[in-house]
């Protein structure tokens, strides 16, 4: 509310449509009129508005403000999404680790988590008690890369656990055609690739010997080297 005094008594007043004039006549003759200052004619000051703690304003302070070149602009980092089987691992889910890092069809990958099981002593709960759909993709990566260099030793390993798992099954009701027939596979690659290596030892050693053989005869036929710096012999003794 705002009130004026004056005076004299007032006679009439009257207003402008826009509220910006006010007009009043008081007993004595005298016209008043009064003009309302609006926030375009206030004076300019470099004091910016206080700003209620709590309020709507307070919480958008800052956000339509742009940056100056003095200013050091931060980017945000983003952190890398991690894949299922490295959240899986975090939370001590072994299985659905080994299965999602399968899912993957990446070597490496599925090898690299492998190895992290054995570490952790994990092969027991990701790889007991699987049934035939669980078992076709792991048996199925054996098979494949068993007779890699890069992945042999531990697929070996891991082949030799499967085995004493799952071999008391074969050949019982527990058993299944697909489940046999993974384990056939696996047994012929494992057969096959012995066979492959006892021939390169075979041809090895025959390289080694013949190799032997050449040295121990340039050997004989290497001339005899006197040196200078010794006395001739003398055959009467003198």
């Amino acid at each position: 509310l705002h009130g004026f005094k004056y005076g004299d008594g007032v006679l009439s007043a009257a207003l402008t449509p826009t509220n910006s004039h006010l007009a009043v006549g008081t007993v004595s003759g005298m016209l008043t009129v009064r003009r309302r200052i609006t926030t375009d004619d206030a004076p300019a000051t470099d004091e910016l508005p206080v700003v209620r703690g709590g309020s709507y304003k307070y919480f958008l302070r800052g956000t339509k403000a742009k940056p100056t070149d003095a200013d050091h602009i931060i980017t945000s980092r983003r952190h890398a999404k991690c894949a299922p089987y490295e959240q899986a691992l975090r939370s001590f889910d072994y299985r659905k680790a080994l299965d999602n890092s399968l899912d993957t069809r990446n070597p490496t990958v599925i090898a690299s988590m492998l190895e992290e099981l054995r570490l952790r002593q994990g092969w027991q709960s990701a790889l007991a008690y699987r049934n035939e759909e669980a078992l076709e993709p792991l048996l199925s990566f054996c098979i494949r890369y068993v007779t890699d260099p890069k992945y042999a030793a531990l697929l070996l390993r891991v082949c030799t656990f499967l085995l004493e798992l799952y071999s008391p099954m074969l050949g019982t009701n527990q058993s299944s055609a697909v489940l046999e027939g993974l384990f056939f596979k696996l047994k012929n690659r494992l057969k096959e690739e012995q066979v492959v290596q006892t021939s390169l030892l075979q041809v090895m050693g025959m390289v080694e010997s013949i190799m032997t053989a050449q040295s121990t005869a340039h050997s004989r036929h290497a001339p005899a080297v006197v040196s200078d710096d010794l006395p001739p012999l003398n055959p009467l003794g003198h």
